[in-house]
C-alpha cells in the first residue's frame, strides 16, 4: 500500500514520492477542500498514466472510497463529454 516512486525536484534532486493515486487520495482524505481535490482529479482523469483500480484499491484501504468514487466520475464523464462536443464541433 506504501508503494513510492522517486521524483526529480527541480533543482535535480531525487526524493521520494508517493505514486498519483495515492496522493490523490491523501489530498481528499487530509481536507475536503474543492479548490485543492477538484483540479487534482481532473488532471487524474485527464492522465494517459491514470490507474483506477489502484486508485480505487488506496481508496478502500484509506477509507475514503466514498469521497473519491462520485467526483472522480464526474470529472472523467466531464472529460469524455467535452471531447465528444469537440469532435462534434469539427
Amino acid at each position: 500500500m506504501h508503494r513510492r516512486c522517486k521524483a526529480i525536484t527541480q533543482r535535480g534532486n531525487a526524493v521520494r514520492a508517493y505514486d498519483a493515486e495515492r496522493t490523490l487520495c491523501n489530498i481528499v482524505r487530509g481536507r475536503n477542500d474543492p479548490q485543492v481535490a477538484a483540479p487534482a482529479m481532473r488532471a487524474h482523469t485527464a492522465s494517459k498514466d491514470r490507474n483506477v483500480s489502484k486508485l480505487m484499491g488506496y481508496a478502500r484501504k484509506l477509507e475514503v472510497e466514498r469521497k473519491i468514487r462520485a467526483p472522480w466520475r464526474r470529472c472523467y464523464e466531464d472529460r469524455e463529454r467535452d471531447a465528444t462536443q469537440g469532435a462534434h464541433q469539427q
